[in-house]
């Protein structure tokens, strides 16, 4: 069982990571609502790459969250 300590650290943690998660999903939206309507092919190209490099970056923190999520559930 967790000490309180180490949950309190846990839970900063996890919300300082579904805040970077929440941060990187709006940036994401702005982008994708920015290439709707007529858009030069050249910058449909960079905004969809820059939305793929935001998305893999938000799935690996949140598959950090999980993973940590999931490590405590076991030490409960």
């Amino acid at each position: 069982m967790d000490d309180p300590e180490a949950a309190q650290e846990r839970a900063e943690l996890l919300s300082g990571m579904f805040a970077l998660i929440t941060v990187k999903l709006e940036d994401a939206a702005t982008i994708a609502v920015d290439c709707q309507g007529r858009v030069p092919p050249e910058d449909l190209l960079e905004h969809g790459q820059k939305l793929r490099e935001l998305i893999t970056e938000t799935s690996t923190v949140l598959d950090a969250a999980l993973a940590l999520i999931a490590a405590a559930q076991i030490r409960t």
